[in-house]
Formats: C-alpha cells, structure tokens, sequence
C-alpha cells in the first residue's frame, strides 16, 4: 500500500509520521510539505517538497497512491492575511 500524507512538516504531520513509524501496513509512505519534511531513517518513507498548487506535481505524487491523508492548511493569522 502507498499512503501520501500532506502537510506532513506541521504539528499533526509530524505526530502522524511517527505513529506510522510504529505501525505496520503501508509499504511506503510519501510525506509531502512546502518545506521538505523530516523523514525517519526507515526505507518505507520518503519526503519531498511540494506546493499544493502545483496541479501536475501534485497529481503526479497522488497518482498510484492508495490513501491520501490531507494535512496542509493555512492556520491563523496567515489565513486571514490572504
């Protein structure tokens, strides 16, 4: 199973990541972020930076995904900046 997680460099992404290092069942995780993010010394992951405006990368990193954990936001005062 190939899980992506979004906004994995965030609070929730890294408290996601290091639950999924414990546990058993996804062959290879992909965690995604603006920032590249932290990715633990285990072959099943990867990490990249990915800005999730950029359709094409974004449908290319989703593609062959069997679940997709959607974690990015723009909390606070940023949000109500834009």
């Amino acid at each position: 199973m190939r899980l992506v997680v979004t906004g994995a460099a965030g609070f929730l992404g890294k408290a996601l990541t290091a639950r999924l290092l414990r546990a058993r069942g996804a062959d290879q995780i992909v965690l995604l972020d603006r920032v590249t993010p932290d990715a633990p010394a285990d072959a099943r992951f990867a990490a990249a930076a990915l800005d999730l405006t950029d359709h094409a990368g974004l449908r290319e990193a989703v593609l062959d995904a069997d679940q997709v954990i959607q974690l990015a936001a723009i909390p606070g005062g940023e949000a109500e900046a834009d």
